[in-house]
């Protein structure tokens, strides 16, 4: 009997040394051959804000390296990915801020592949007084994207601005509080309740097996949900879904006010990914037609083949997707503002030389 408990402890010690011999080996494996499968974001991008729960640090300079791209992510003393602008020195220029999540922020392409930047060098190629400004924070919902604007954005005095939203937004709204930042990483709420979440944390900041193992579980999941169509539904038949709305719908409401009121022209850039239902909410679409808000809708774009568009594991714009998406909001503000501008100062000029 003691021979054969002997045994047992024998295999399983062997099993668990040879367990953390492939382990280890693996960890190594990673670093030197995919140092990709990193912690999403480099230690210090983010600090804790007490009222938008956190926000990128200023003159922060970082690289983010990920299986589909590694790009260097850099802020200005305001904490945004984009060139020192000064608050309130606005001259002669015609300045648009842009709101949003990843999607706006653009992280995952160069600065100036942004569909920010984008969108600036077009417009300026007709009229070099625009400017755009990417005020875009990966994990924002629109509730922080607002108190964004009403405490800091609104003093960069923007003639328009365009809100990038995305499906995830719903789920950001109903939870504004979802992340933190801690020992210099952004994190979840959730990640820090217990003792085992925060051993689980430990390793997927610093295992780059652990980060490997959880990038396919999480593959999986979405192809589980794609294929069960666990998304938001276009008519809410859930209390969660319908409380993800309404949070979504309060704060688009009150958006949509602040802007009417201070005279700022709003455009709502629909961004969210094709397979994320509904593109666009009946719901959504009514509002802005309801308060006069531009809308426009990316997924158009994403018809034409999103693997063109997105990277394939990242599922974000990539530079020709950013590219597309500041074509596409070129075309309506040129349009709507730079060409109706154009036609009133004609108007303005005949006017004024009948009356000589």
């Amino acid at each position: 009997m003691r021979s054969v408990s002997k045994l047992a402890l024998f295999w399983l010690i062997s099993f668990i040394l040879s367990f953390a011999i492939l382990v280890s080996l693996l960890e190594v494996s990673l670093r030197v051959f995919y140092p990709q499968f990193q912690y999403p974001f480099p230690k210090g991008l983010f600090v804790n804000d007490e009222k938008l729960s956190y926000r990128p640090a200023p003159n922060f300079c970082g690289k983010i390296r990920h299986i589909d791209y590694q790009v260097e992510i850099c802020t200005n003393s305001h904490g945004l990915r984009d060139k020192e602008i000064p608050w309130n020195e606005k001259k002669d220029v015609k300045r648009i801020l842009v709101l949003g999540d990843s999607h706006a922020m653009g992280y995952s392409v160069a600065m100036e592949d942004t569909f920010s930047k984008v969108l600036e060098r077009k417009l300026n190629m007709i009229d070099p007084e625009w400017e755009v400004i990417n005020a875009g924070v990966s994990g924002w919902g629109t509730i922080q994207e607002f108190e964004y604007l009403k405490t800091e954005g609104y003093k960069y005095k923007p003639d328009i601005i365009i809100l990038a939203f995305s499906s995830n937004d719903f789920i950001d709204n109903s939870n504004p509080r979802e992340y933190t930042v801690y020992s210099g990483y952004r994190v979840s709420i959730d990640s820090l309740k217990n003792n085992m979440r925060r051993i689980k944390l430990f390793f997927a900041i610093h295992s780059r097996a652990y980060r490997l193992l959880a990038y396919i579980k999480r593959a999986i999941k979405i192809k589980i949900d794609n294929i069960k169509n666990k998304r938001i539904s276009n008519n809410p038949d859930s209390q969660q879904e319908n409380d993800m709305w309404k949070a979504t719908e309060s704060v688009l409401k009150d958006l949509f006010k602040w802007a009417n009121d201070k005279n700022v022209e709003l455009i709502f850039f629909n961004v969210s990914h094709m397979s994320e239902k509904p593109v666009s909410p009946p719901q959504i679409r009514y509002l802005c037609e309801k308060n006069n808000v531009i809308h426009v809708d990316y997924s158009e774009v994403y018809k034409i083949g999103d693997r063109k568009v997105v990277y394939p594991h990242d599922g974000h714009l990539n530079a020709l997707g950013n590219k597309l998406a500041a074509e596409m909001l070129f075309e309506i503000i040129k349009r709507k503002f730079v060409e109706s501008s154009d036609l009133k100062k004609e108007k303005l000029t005949n006017v004024l030389s009948t009356m000589k």
